[in-house]
Order: C-alpha cells, then structure tokens, then sequence
C-alpha cells in the first residue's frame, strides 16, 4: 500500500515541480531574449522582479494545503489543474 501511494503521490508532485520550475525559468529565458534592454531594467530592478514571485508562492501555498486537507487532494489538485489551464 506504501508503494502505491508513492507511486501516485510522486507523480503528482513531479507535476507540480515541474510547472514551478517552469514557471521559475520564463523570466530568466526573457531575460537572454532581451527583456532589460527593451523595459530599460538595470540588474537590480531585475532582481526585484524575479524577487515579486516567491512571496507570493509562500503565501498561497500554506492555504493550499489547509484546503487540501478538508476537500479530497485529487478533487483539489484536479480543480487546480484545471482551473491554471
């Protein structure tokens, strides 16, 4: 039993940090593209920039797993998939 709920658990979060990494390299990928010589960005506006996302990350993911724990984690997760999609 321990097996198969690792199995399902580890593919769910592989998911999961896939997209935050993803999400992670979009501003370094803009960056290379050219995205402080079109928005006139020194390195440290840059750097608060990248800075404004991770915050964010923290204070939704505390609620997130409060919510996860009430409702069914793959109704939760579904409804998350979803609704980002």
């Amino acid at each position: 039993i321990l097996r198969k709920c690792d199995i399902h658990l580890i593919s769910i979060l592989f998911g999961l940090y896939l997209f935050t990494f993803m999400d992670r390299i979009k501003l370094g990928n803009a960056r290379v593209q050219g995205l402080q010589k079109e928005l006139n960005m020194s390195g440290r506006q840059y750097n608060v920039a990248l800075l404004a996302f991770f915050p964010i990350h923290i204070v939704f993911e505390v609620p997130a797993n409060l919510v996860m724990r009430r409702a069914r984690p793959s109704l939760w997760l579904g409804g998350l998939m979803f609704c980002f999609g």
